[in-house]
């Protein structure tokens, strides 16, 4: 009986607990706070130019938050003299802290497994809002990202006080509507383009949303001289000659293994490569691709460099700069080289290519359109989570020799491009 009066107090505790961390609850305990203390006393319409303070929460993964750089620098072209205060998740803070368009970059971890998770992200934003945002007094808040928003941001952009809140409505996909989770009662103007662009293009979308002109949309890294010079280092230290052709490997599915092309055909082209250009070959990756980088390392010797856990993310960026080529899964580094302006030879699976393509022209992507792959279906979604196959078929269809053709064009462009300036 006593067992079972607890399991019962319990599950009432979770349940009051979820409910009070629903959006409703939080604008309904809050809202008369923010009044009282005049967070809304301006209007809520004032043109970007005429902005003092602008939030920009991009909590995302590596990938995502570069595809942001853009929005960043329009942002503050379009309201020079506003104080801009970026907020990105812990391991992208090495990234961004070197951003010369926000004034104030915070790093801010929205991770909490286990029970009562809910209830302790939002005392965790709580807490970030009371001692770093509110004395901002945002006028404006943006929220670039376009999925299901397990990141916590609409809530974090309400506790920061912010009076105008920018995003993207819970209605724009059929993944993102079905978690009803109510984040649209969160955000004073809401944006319904469901159709299916690339997530730059979603991102300074946003911008006009709230007045802003985009001038440019090329994406940008802020590496050092510091980074450039370690980068140097390491290159030195893996016996890279002097003018050597450098390609960049990037074999890592990052969070998913349904991205991950077969990693003795990466071995095959590396070695094609270098029977072809004589090239020299840097691996990258988080620390949870060092076994496979360890493979590629074995088979290629002293041609190839392992950076695998011995960089920071500016490090490695500074190392793609100086790669002819980049090729590799659709992951962070893939976009970071994309930005670096490396050509990028991009292989891609169950996630969606029109969305997260590297962006610019110069880049090659390969992939099979099956009618299980997520653009295929149009439902919109960033990735499969599921394989309905023994392997991911899309990503086994793609040949060492499609890879070793799209690399070859790609060097021989650059090298062309080399010569004529």
């Amino acid at each position: 009986m006593l067992k079972l009066l607890t399991r019962i107090v319990k599950g009432v505790a979770r349940r009051s607990l979820s409910w009070i961390s629903s959006p409703r609850i939080v604008i309904a305990l809050f809202e008369p706070y923010f009044r009282m203390q005049s967070f809304r006393q301006k209007p809520t319409g004032a043109a970007l130019s005429e902005v003092e303070s602008v939030l920009v929460i991009r909590l995302d993964e590596i990938g995502d938050a570069v595809m942001t750089t853009p929005l960043l620098r329009e942002l503050r072209r379009d309201a020079p003299d506003a104080w801009i205060t970026l907020i990105v998740k812990p391991s992208n803070l090495n990234l961004f802290e070197t951003c010369p368009y926000a004034n104030e970059v915070l790093a801010y971890d929205w991770s909490s497994p286990g029970r009562y998770q809910h209830v302790r992200r939002q005392l965790r934003a709580l807490k970030l809002a009371k001692t770093h945002l509110w004395k901002h007094r945002f006028d404006l808040a943006l929220l670039p990202r376009w999925d299901y928003d397990e990141y916590n941001a609409a809530f974090l952009s309400y506790l920061s006080g912010a009076r105008r809140r920018v995003g993207y409505s819970d209605d724009v996909a059929p993944h993102k509507s079905a978690r009803k989770s109510g984040f649209n009662l969160l955000l004073t103007q809401r944006l319904d383009d469901a159709s299916l662009k690339h997530e730059v293009e979603r991102d300074l979308a946003l911008l006009s949303a709230v007045g802003g002109e985009i001038h440019e949309n090329t994406m940008e890294i802020w590496t050092t001289d510091e980074d450039r010079d370690q980068a140097r280092q390491i290159l030195e230290r893996g016996g890279r000659a002097l003018g050597q052709i450098l390609i960049g490997i990037g074999p890592s599915g990052g969070s998913s293994w349904l991205k991950q092309w077969p990693v003795e055909r990466f071995i095959e082209v590396c070695r094609r490569l270098r029977e072809q250009y004589h090239a020299a070959f840097v691996i990258v990756g988080g620390p949870g691709d060092a076994a496979i980088a360890q493979a590629i390392d074995d088979a290629l010797g002293s041609t190839a460099i392992d950076t695998i856990g011995a960089t920071t993310l500016r490090q490695t960026a500074a190392l793609l700069e100086q790669c002819d080529l980049y090729i590799g899964n659709d992951s962070g580094p893939m976009h970071l080289a994309a930005a670096c302006g490396v050509p990028v030879v991009a292989l891609f699976g169950s996630s969606c290519p029109h969305r997260f393509h590297p962006w610019g022209s110069e880049h090659k992507t390969l992939w099979r359109e099956l009618l299980c792959s997520p653009c295929a279906a149009r439902n919109h979604s960033d990735k499969c989570h599921v394989c309905i196959y023994e392997k991911p078929k899309c990503m086994d269809m793609i040949s060492v020799e499609e890879v070793l053709a799209a690399a070859d064009t790609r060097l021989r462009e650059r090298a062309s491009g080399e010569a004529t300036t």
